[in-house]
């Protein structure tokens, strides 16, 4: 496994652009650590970034609820079927991002949402091989970004997909490290809740 070096790599080639976003690289330091939760400091900055910009465009969406004046959910559910001619081979957020936003547009914030995020299989894998770490990326499915607001705060947890049960947290330590890491790059303000 890891011998207590620091292990960073830059993710994705052009070749696998659309599984996850350049940016992000991972790094592992060789402390154990559990899936993170994160405060964004931010809320203002951040939807824009979420919303507006195409920081997330290279996210797929697992589902979203918003709550305004009445909830609306989407379960995640991909029908490639509607699309008369060649559709995206999965539901990526910047699909979503104009409905979501059309939701929660306005001068009243929303009373709660909860937006979830994911990289796919392959986009998972790719990050762990990358990292070095060739058993978790078997054995992971997803890696995910649980976006939820409620009231005056906006938090970030990871969370991760596992094919079976194992003990092995080195997939869970180099996504949150990957998370926080994207974070900054993006100029967006954060702490760790504890």
């Amino acid at each position: 496994m890891y011998d207590g070096e620091e292990y960073v790599c830059r993710l994705l080639q052009s070749a696998q652009a659309g599984h996850i976003p350049t940016e992000v690289y991972a790094v592992h330091t060789g402390t154990e650590a559990d899936l993170i939760a994160l405060k964004l400091n931010d809320t203002r900055d951040f939807m824009k970034k979420l919303l507006i910009e195409n920081v997330f465009d290279s996210f797929q969406l697992s589902e979203a609820s918003v709550t305004t004046f009445t909830t609306f959910h989407i379960d995640g559910t991909w029908h490639p079927d509607f699309f008369e001619d060649d559709p995206p081979a999965a539901l990526n957020w910047n699909l979503v991002k104009p409905i979501l936003f059309g939701i929660i547009k306005g001068s009243r914030t929303p009373n709660h949402f909860r937006i979830v995020l994911k990289l796919d299989t392959p986009g998972a894998q790719a990050l762990l091989k990358m990292a070095g770490a060739e058993n978790a990326a078997v054995l992971t499915d997803a890696l995910f970004l649980n976006l939820t607001y409620t009231g005056d705060t906006l938090t970030c947890t990871s969370g991760i997909s596992m094919k079976q049960f194992t003990m092995d947290k080195t997939a869970d330590r180099l996504w949150d490290e990957a998370v926080r890491r994207f974070f900054q790059k993006h100029q967006i303000s954060f702490e760790l809740l504890s």
